[in-house]
């Protein structure tokens, strides 16, 4: 780098003005005595230091900005400064010659000898002698390497949504494999493959560094090319400079035809080094099949529509008097471009006749159905229509006719009727609307019912707003929704009776939905245990208010005080004073906390915090804060949480035995009892009495077993998170839930007669690998030196699908009021079964008492 006689050490920046300085330098030495001009030396610049690849077959040096403050002519020369590459020859180029330079940049194995950073220095000399040197590195360096995978899939018809969020996302919807060819396989070269048409593909970049110390790296994809050039293969704007992108390729190919894209995934190092992969997708084109329905030629045809329960069934369904003709039109298409003109349409069925002189190959073809004259009543006949492409492949329609002289039942809804919002609400001031239809047929026939939202025109709404219950009965419900104070929503419902045959009426009721003010309602969070003198934050912020669009307003009081021994066995002592102070309310009995507000700050927030008090002579302290919400119509709730403060649980990383983890595997939340506070856990000990633990199992296994489907949706969608190392088997993970996606049912309740088998003393040894774990799933002692200890245990599923199949179940904690009726069903059931283990005391304040 070039440097000034009086200053060597000037960074280049401050060239410019360095420079000023000399040119007015210059202009006095004119304007004072000869005496005083005197030569100044030029100034060398060779550039700044450069990062170079080692593809580069030639590097280039610039010296042009080199320069002399006298304005003589200056001359340049070029030399290697690192000993191990004087050897390099440096050709001198530019005009003046000298100003550039290039050199061959040596081998790679070269470079692994003597180290890949190489200096060269710049010397101008000026004319009378003067002369000044720069230094410039070149560092050479491997260029990033990457590599591209590809998957792509189909859409599945039975997608489903594995999230629960409401909606099906594209990696739900795309789930069936659409990889025909991979690199090297049949004709494909390297990073070449073969796609079905209408596939969502995924390209996922991988990358390193190269031999860069900086190992930042930045990604850009690009299409290179795409024959023919279909708008679906370009690369959403948003996921350009992502690792990973996804495309919807096209499914409408010409038939016979595929497309070739390539795409280039471009890897910048942190020093502009790059490197691109590349990779080639040839898209196959998958021949449809045609499709072809069947309907009536026009409104005026001698039939009844018996389509009234299913109007969407894939066969319809129509009653036709004894002696009637009927027209059908049939209308295909084929996914194919091109095959629409050549489809071949062939109907089939008794008493069914293609017109005459009607097309026999196009998109529509006609034919009609004669229902015979001395056919009995319900006696169902079926017309087919099949089309067939020109590649042989073929798609066909049916309609069922059922011969009857039928007259169509009735329909009667209940009036129109208003109700008011939220769980107050409805026509039983309940929450709920209940509307009874009725239906009458003259036949005499047996009549089956639907209720289905509709607007205003009576068209069924593709997105309802309210959740039928029993739906297919006479007697319809839907919770009233909740509105805005002064909101107004209809409710539009069309009743349709259907009679044997099908054939339906239709009815319709208005419930207008009127809002009003609901009451908020208050939660303080669950109840924590927490050691002494560290921060306790509560958090509130679960509160609601019912009315869309209110808010509400929190405030804490601090409103128990309870300890462990209590109060009446062991009264507070001077020395429990002070660590208590601040916590302690006054009076004989205790039951004054008028003036007493531990909170650290945001009381009136909703997550407000405290400092825990340290114990004293106690072995815990229950502290109970009350939170009442308010909303802007004043509406008020109030729930209250209880803090234990005690320095016997271990609160941080288990180390010690394995058996004593945060999680028992499968089963329920567990603390760890560390009481030589030395960090190891010697025994486990759950936040609950065992009664309840199994009490609390049993309630989320029997609600699990009412709701099957759902329950595996959840446990493969617990999978779906899982990361963790549990100390699975590889053989074992290959073929458990999670990989296999089949789900077996959740585990039966315990009943109360083996409630008992639960291990319910201190598990402090080889007692841990009981028969039945608490409150979860039956686990087998493996013993595997013969010596009669249990070494470890063994579930009957791998652990990782233990803990997916218990967050499964815990998830059935919600609806609370569905869990706590669960639980209260489970306590019931145990009737007076107790553990050992668990105290008086504990069971009479436990869930189930």
């Amino acid at each position: 780098m070039p440097s000034f006689p009086t200053s060597p050490t000037i960074p280049k920046r401050a060239l410019g003005t360095i420079l000023a300085a000399a040119l007015a330098a210059a202009l006095l030495v004119i304007a004072a005595p000869a005496a005083q001009a005197q030569n100044q030396p030029p100034q060398a610049d060779a550039g700044p230091d450069k990062v170079v690849p080692l593809s580069a077959r030639v590097v280039t040096l610039d010296g042009t900005r080199s320069f002399d403050i006298d304005s003589t002519q200056i001359t340049f020369r070029w030399s290697v400064v690192t000993p191990s590459y004087t050897w390099l020859e440096i050709t001198h180029t530019g005009s003046p010659i000298g100003s550039t330079a290039t050199f061959v940049t040596p081998l790679p194995s070269e470079l692994a000898q003597h180290g890949n950073a190489i200096t060269f220095r710049l010397t101008v000399t000026d004319t009378l002698g003067a002369s000044h040197s720069d230094d410039v590195v070149v560092r050479f360096e491997a260029p990033p390497t990457g590599s591209i995978d590809v998957a792509a899939y189909l859409p599945n018809p039975n997608a489903t949504d594995l999230d629960r969020n409401g909606f099906i996302e594209d990696d739900e919807r795309y789930t069936i494999d659409a990889i025909l060819g991979r690199p090297n396989q049949g004709d494909n070269n390297e990073n070449e493959w073969e796609v079905r048409e209408g596939a969502r593909l995924i390209l996922r970049g991988t990358a390193s560094a190269g031999t860069s110390a900086d190992t930042t790296l930045t990604y850009r994809w690009r299409k290179i090319s795409a024959v023919p050039n279909r708008p679906e293969f370009t690369i959403p704007a948003n996921q350009v400079n992502r690792q990973e992108i996804a495309v919807i390729l096209p499914d409408d190919l010409q038939a016979g035809r595929g497309a070739i894209v390539n795409y280039g995934f471009v890897i910048t190092g942190a020093s502009g080094v790059q490197a691109e992969v590349l990779v080639t997708i040839n898209v196959i084109d998958q021949p449809f099949a045609p499709e072809v329905d069947i309907e009536l030629l026009n409104a005026n045809q001698p039939v009844q529509d018996a389509n009234a329960i299913d109007p969407e069934a894939d066969v319809q369904r129509y009653v036709v008097a004894p002696g009637r003709t009927v027209q059908l039109i049939a209308r295909a298409s084929d996914g194919d471009t091109g095959q629409q003109r050549t489809l071949v349409h062939a109907w089939s069925g008794p008493n069914v006749t293609a017109t005459a002189g009607d097309r026999a190959r196009g998109i529509t073809s006609q034919a009609t159905f004669t229902a015979p004259a001395d056919a009995p009543r319900g006696q169902s006949f079926t017309a087919t229509v099949q089309v067939t492409d020109s590649t042989g492949r073929t798609g066909q329609d049916q309609a069922i006719f059922i011969v009857a002289d039928n007259k169509a039942p009735e329909a009667t809804a209940p009036p129109d009727d208003v109700a008011e919002d939220g769980p107050r609400g409805g026509t039983n001031n309940q929450g709920l609307v209940i509307l009874t239809g009725s239906g009458s047929d003259p036949d005499g026939d047996l009549l089956s019912y639907r209720w289905v939202q509709v607007d205003e025109d009576d068209d069924p709404l593709e997105k309802p707003t309210v959740k039928l219950l029993n739906a297919n009965e006479p007697t319809v419900a839907f919770a009233t929704p909740l509105l805005t104070n002064d909101g107004i929503e209809d409710v539009h419902l069309a009743f349709i009776v259907a009679d044997q045959w099908g054939v339906g009426d239709t009815d319709t009721v208005t419930i207008t939905i009127l809002g009003r003010p609901e009451r908020p309602v208050a939660d303080a969070g669950i109840d924590q245990i927490v050691e002494p003198n560290t921060l306790v934050r509560l958090d509130g912020t679960e509160s609601y208010d019912p009315d869309p669009g209110d808010r509400v307003r929190w405030a804490w009081e601090y409103v128990g005080f309870a300890t462990t021994p209590p109060l009446s066995e062991q009264p507070l002592s001077r020395f429990d004073e002070i660590p208590l102070a601040g916590f302690v309310p006054r009076g004989e009995d205790y039951d004054n906390y008028s003036g007493l507000d531990p909170f650290q700050a945001g009381k009136n927030t909703g997550r407000p915090t405290f400092v825990a008090p340290n114990l004293g002579s106690y072995t815990s302290v229950q502290l109970t804060f009350k939170l009442t919400v308010t909303d802007l119509s004043l509406g008020r709730d109030s729930d209250t949480v209880t803090v234990t403060v005690t320095g016997l649980f271990f609160s941080g990383t288990i180390d010690g035995p394995e058996f004593c983890t945060n999680h028992s595997l499968g089963g329920p939340r567990t603390l760890g009892f560390d009481s030589d506070r030395d960090g190891v856990a010697d025994v486990c000990s759950l936040p609950y009495t065992r009664r309840e633990a199994v009490a609390r199992q049993n309630a989320l296994t029997t609600l699990a077993s009412l709701s099957q489907t759902n329950f595996r949706t959840k446990v493969l969608a617990a999978c779906n998170r899982l990361s963790g190392d549990y100390g699975d088997r590889a053989e074992d993970l290959a073929t458990d839930a999670c990989a296999t996606r089949t789900v077996s049912d959740p585990p039966p309740p315990v009943a109360p007669a083996q409630a008992q088998m639960f291990f319910s003393g201190v598990i402090d040894g080889p007692d841990f690998c009981t028969n039945l774990s608490l409150g979860g799933p039956r686990t087998y002692a493996f013993d595997g030196d013969g010596d009669g200890v249990a070494d470890v245990c063994s579930l009957p599923y791998t652990r990782r699908e233990a803990v997916a199949r218990q967050e499964a179940l815990e998830s059935f904690t919600s609806p609370e009021a569905v869990f706590d009726s669960a639980v209260a069903l489970a306590c019931r059931a145990l009737g007076a079964t107790t553990f050992a283990g668990d105290t008086a005391a504990a069971l009479a304040r436990d869930a189930c008492a």
